[in-house]
Parts: C-alpha cells; sequence; structure tokens
C-alpha cells in the first residue's frame, strides 16, 4: 500500500481522534479492545489481531505470539458475543504470513509464556496456517 502526504495527514488526524476517545474511556475506566479487523464470513463473525514481527526463537521452540491481555480479551468477545478470534502475523524476516484461530490456539495447550516487561504467549509455529506472501 502506498500512502502519499496528503493520506497520512487524513491517517494522522483520525489517530489523533481514536486517541482522544480511548483516553477518554481509559479515564472513565471502561475496558476496551483495539480491534484490527472486523468481518463476516458465511454467517460467522471473526476479529483480527494482526502483528507484525519477528518470530520468537527456541528455546523452547520457533513461534509467534502476543500479550496475554489481548487473548484474554478477545477469548472474553467471543464467550459474549461469538465472535471468532484470530491471531495474523506479518512476519519481518520471511515472506510469510502465519494466521490461526485463537481458539484452536488456546485448545493446543502447548505454548511458552515470556518474562520480562513485556511478557508474550508464543504459540509454535506449526500450530499456524502459513501463507507466502508478495511484498
Amino acid at each position: 500500500m502506498n500512502i502519499d502526504e496528503k493520506d497520512f495527514e487524513k491517517w494522522k488526524l483520525g489517530m489523533i481522534g481514536e486517541g482522544k476517545f480511548r483516553n477518554d474511556l481509559i479515564s472513565n475506566r471502561i475496558n476496551f479492545m483495539q480491534i484490527d479487523a472486523l468481518y463476516e464470513s458465511e454467517g460467522n463473525w471473526y476479529s483480527v489481531e494482526i502483528k507484525t514481527q519477528e518470530m520468537f526463537k527456541s528455546p523452547p521452540f520457533d513461534g509467534h505470539g502476543l500479550p496475554r491481555w489481548q487473548i484474554d480479551a478477545r477469548l472474553k468477545l467471543y464467550n459474549d458475543k461469538g465472535i471468532i478470534p484470530i491471531f495474523v502475523v506479518y512476519d519481518l524476516k520471511e515472506n510469510i504470513r502465519y494466521n490461526q484461530s485463537l481458539l484452536f490456539l488456546e485448545s493446543k495447550k502447548d505454548y511458552y509464556q515470556t518474562k520480562g516487561k513485556s511478557p508474550r504467549v508464543i504459540y509454535k509455529l506449526s500450530h499456524f496456517k502459513k501463507t507466502i506472501i508478495d511484498n
């Protein structure tokens, strides 16, 4: 996607408005999540969390992940409203898009919780569907 300077300015204005709204939610202590994409297919609704990141390398295994709170928020949305959570990753070093339902990934109970300042739940690469992408 090519973004010219005029489009970038519109994007920045939109981000300012979104930021103000999120700050209002935070100041009023209202829980929220930012969904990267929401779509309907064959009668089912899907919420998508999209990451563009480098792969987590073993040990214990190679994989991709996201913070536990993002997973839990999407699982709550699914349990409350039936909106199926999808996790999509564009790998920064490979021309591969990884994707899978968080319901499937969580059901495997085969993930790794990192430690530190920004802990993440890492899912095995073998549990993802893989698509080679063009640049």
